[in-house]
């Protein structure tokens, strides 16, 4: 007989939670009860659902308390959280989950203030001699215009705190008209006048620094990692096939992309289940985009070949949690 697992899962209205939900449903291993909520009403995914919440935005103290009265109600043993904002959110609050008997993975405030920050992410990185593109930053409309010239105005901006691509640009003078990299992306090609006057990246600048960077090329790499402390327990390397993407991904057994970002996590000690996203250089060298505090939202693919979820709770038995 099954052991059955009380879960929370947030973000139930994400674009492919239903798959990550009908994975879990199905699973071989476990018999998942999923308590679902999401910031706004889920009528598909309810019937799906074990019990629904709406919620409060996650970066919103409302929010904590009220995960914390799901939990407590219905002796949730197991949460997941979906949004980088869900998890700062929760581990600025970490405390007050403490007296609970609720597996709750989510990285250490001083692990995730280097991770969610590109600038002290790619500092720490570095240091750790980590090879990195070439990139610089930029702090007001004066450092743009003279650093973009060495880019040769060919480069990607991108500010230093962001989520899901918004606000990256990605400068090109060939470009004529203002316009999403695909459909499912955030990102926007645009030439440099544009960004300029159009976009008005003088004002942008004014809320926080950018990073410029190098281009790197395609294909874009989403590495799905379960560690502990550093020590790598998984470690899925997924290729997009499509610029979009949720669409095709094909599996890589890459050494090189392996052992690159083997070397970030161990660097930086992390913990639990997030993704890595990368790309590569003119001489093919992988080169990281970003880390993503939690379980990437494409994790669907990864789940059909391997359950990572299943892996994370059996993460928490072993340690006695």
């Amino acid at each position: 007989m099954k052991k059955t697992i009380k879960m929370l899962l947030t973000c139930v209205g994400g674009r492919r939670a239903l798959d990550i939900i009908n994975i879990l449903k199905n699973d071989k291993t476990y018999n998942y009860k999923i308590f679902g909520v999401d910031i706004n009403e889920a009528p598909k995914i309810k019937k799906k659902l074990d019990k629904f919440y709406k919620v409060p935005n996650g970066d919103k103290q409302s929010f904590i308390h009220t995960i914390l009265k799901i939990i407590k109600k219905n002796k949730i043993e197991f949460a997941i959280f979906g949004t980088d904002e869900e998890v700062i959110n929760v581990s600025n609050n970490i405390y007050l989950f403490k007296n609970l008997s609720c597996f709750i993975p989510v990285m250490q405030k001083n692990k995730l203030n280097i991770i969610t920050n590109k600038l002290k992410l790619f500092q720490k990185l570095n240091k750790k001699n980590i090879s990195l593109a070439k990139w610089n930053i930029v702090k007001n409309i004066n450092d743009l215009e003279k650093i973009s010239k060495k880019f040769k105005r060919n480069f990607v901006l991108k500010p230093v705190e962001s989520r899901g691509g918004r606000n990256i640009f990605i400068v090109n003078d060939d470009k004529k008209k203002i316009k999403k990299v695909c459909e499912g992306s955030e990102e926007v090609q645009i030439n440099y006048n544009d960004l300029i006057n159009k976009i008005n990246i003088k004002k942008k600048l004014s809320f926080q620094p950018y990073i410029i960077m190098e281009k790197l090329f395609r294909p874009a790499y989403d590495i799905d990692v379960l560690s502990i402390n550093g020590r790598i327990l998984d470690l899925i390397i997924r290729k997009r096939l499509f610029l979009n993407p949720y669409k095709k991904h094909s599996f890589s057994k890459n050494l090189e992309i392996k052992k690159y970002c083997t070397k970030i996590v161990k660097s930086l000690k992390l913990s639990y289940l997030f993704d890595i996203d990368l790309m590569v250089d003119k001489n093919n060298k992988p080169k990281i985009l970003e880390i993503n505090p939690r379980m990437s939202g494409t994790i669907y693919i990864t789940l059909k070949k391997l359950n990572l979820i299943n892996s994370l709770y059996e993460v928490m038995e072993k340690s006695n949690y």
